[in-house]
């Protein structure tokens, strides 16, 4: 059984997401931000929305790595969960 993942996408199609992802956020939320909390006020959310999702990802990173194989957390939690029982 192979359980090596492979690359699927390049360079260019993670620069198109990003730039993607930032005009998404330039003309959709910030403008919209700004105008309702003003320039600190949006910078303090930022602050703090930067900082949950860097916490998600830091918590995320370490659930992954909990698991054996990708795309097992259900077989592993079941397993787990049955041992428990017992």
């Amino acid at each position: 059984m192979n359980t090596q993942l492979k690359p699927t996408l390049g360079t260019l199609h993670l620069w198109g997401i990003a730039v993607g992802l930032v005009i998404s956020g330039e003309y959709f939320g910030w403008s919209y931000g700004w105008g309702v909390a003003g320039t600190l006020g949006f910078l303090v959310t930022s602050f703090m929305v930067a900082t949950m999702y860097t916490c998600f990802i830091f918590s995320f990173t370490e659930l992954t790595q909990r698991f054996p194989m990708p795309a097992a957390p259900l077989p592993t939690v079941a397993a787990r969960l049955a041992k428990q029982a017992d």
